[in-house]
């Protein structure tokens, strides 16, 4: 039988772009044949670009696309299934990336998807659930909902993959890198329950006016938090939030699921003591002795946070994370499912 080929197909997120973060970082890990940089055949004619022959471009594929963003890749993953045999595509943001004509571009060739959002998103859209029949196989960022999937493949071709995390970036602090300050960090915007972690904060400081609460998320979420006396951040470098995860004495995680969470898994590395709140109590990625989840419940997260006083680094997280999360071991699973 001829070699198996593997071919990426992908791009960063403009918020993961040149970090530490990002599933991008998995072809750093896993050897690839090919790439089909989707990032750069992106932006060759983006709404960045000013020129004439760049409108004209985004103007006609406004007609046949429904958006001004140009489908270049697809080029290179037409050209690459007419000129190669037994090739296998791996697209690492396949909500973004699949679609009737990219599943046409392949012909025969193998198709991999690996799934960040939730069962729930693809089921308000039934032409997504046309497309998992066509695939291949599928990677899930969670485990407890595979069984959804596979009523929709009728096969047993649905895994469970978990992010990957940069450990040799995200770590424990040497001792006279930092100290902790007492700090009550949040990190994301995805699946975050903005609602409940502002009206905790909110108490917490009207308790005690002196803690420190710093938020990092995108600026468009700042507008969730009321009190001034909340630090918000957006843009800060991979060192600056590395630095805020040694300081922190607690990372609050106020998620509606645990689905590709770089937050927990940089936190986790870093050693930081972790105070989850969710209904989705089987998490997937970390052993219920290591972190602590909370009802989503506004008095019980309060009473908890105003408890808590960890000073210091969680190093048994810490290892659990790096043994089992690493990019290196996250690629070696994932080439088992591309070669099966």
């Amino acid at each position: 039988m001829e070699y198996l080929k593997l071919v990426y197909v992908g791009f960063a997120f403009p918020h993961h772009e040149n970090t530490m973060g990002g599933y991008h970082h998995i072809a750093s890990s896993l050897k690839y044949d090919y790439c089909v940089d989707c990032q750069t055949l992106y932006n060759q004619f983006s709404a960045k670009s000013s020129s004439v022959l760049a409108k004209m471009i985004r103007g006609i594929n406004r007609i046949l696309w429904g958006q001004h963003i140009v489908p270049w890749y697809l080029l290179r993953v037409l050209w690459l299934s007419i000129t190669n045999k037994n090739l296998c595509f791996h697209v690492i943001y396949s909500e973004n990336l699949i679609d009737d004509l990219f599943l046409r571009c392949i012909g025969r060739h193998k198709v991999v998807c690996t799934l960040h959002q939730p069962f729930e998103w693809f089921k308000k859209r039934p032409f997504w659930l046309n497309y998992l029949k066509r695939i291949d196989h599928i990677i899930l960022m969670s485990e407890d909902e595979i069984v959804l999937f596979e009523e929709v493949t009728e096969r047993k071709n649905v895994s469970f993959v978990p992010h990957g995390i940069r450990c040799d970036f995200y770590r424990l602090p040497l001792s006279y890198e930092t100290k902790k300050d007492g700090s009550i960090l949040m990190v994301g915007n995805w699946l975050r329950n903005f609602e409940l972690a502002n009206e905790v904060f909110c108490k917490l400081l009207e308790k005690n006016p002196n803690q420190i609460i710093n938020v990092i998320c995108s600026k468009e979420n700042h507008k969730f938090f009321t009190n001034r006396n909340i630090h918000c951040f957006c843009g800060i470098s991979d060192v600056e939030l590395r630095e805020l995860y040694w300081k922190s004495n607690v990372v609050f995680l106020p998620l509606l699921r645990f689905t590709a969470n770089n937050a927990l898994l940089e936190a986790s590395a870093c050693g930081c003591n972790i105070v989850i709140a969710s209904e989705q109590i089987e998490n997937s990625y970390l052993p219920h002795e290591f972190i602590t989840i909370l009802e989503p419940k506004f008095e019980t997260c309060v009473s908890y946070l105003e408890s808590i006083n960890k000073s210091n680094a969680n190093i048994t997280l810490c290892n659990f994370v790096t043994n089992y999360y690493s990019w290196k071991n996250i690629a070696n699973l994932t080439l088992k499912i591309l070669n099966s």
